[in-house]
């Protein structure tokens, strides 16, 4: 399977080309998506980002982080390797599905080790 990594700024039109590239019939795997699914749904991912920020709510998360680079880095720090392990987990399942294409929408797809 050959995997395409569409990678950009936020607002930049990323979504906008998945859900073009979906309307085609190509499989998407959107990494904000799954990071959105991790922060409400993982206990331990939870636990941590309550522990390292006293909350875990989106909006008080982005003023935090949004203003404080290592802030942002130990958010990533909590997030990243569970999101690319369910990023992986996903391609898996595609390719043995046997989807021929997919592409993964991320934003920091060059910093990430993907």
């Amino acid at each position: 399977m050959k995997v395409i990594g569409l990678t950009g700024n936020i607002g930049c039109g990323k979504s906008t080309v998945a859900g073009m590239l979906r309307e085609l019939g190509v499989a998407t795997i959107d990494a904000d998506a799954i990071a959105r699914e991790i922060r409400h749904n993982d206990a331990d991912a939870r636990a941590a980002i309550q522990r390292r920020f006293g909350t875990y709510e989106a909006a008080e998360l982005a003023r935090v982080v949004f203003s404080d680079a290592d802030a942002l880095r130990d958010l990533e720090d909590i997030l990243h390797p569970r999101v690319r392990g369910a990023v992986r987990a996903r391609l898996a399942e595609l390719a043995q599905s046997g989807e021929q294409v997919t592409v993964v929408e991320v934003i920091k797809l060059i910093e990430s080790p993907l």
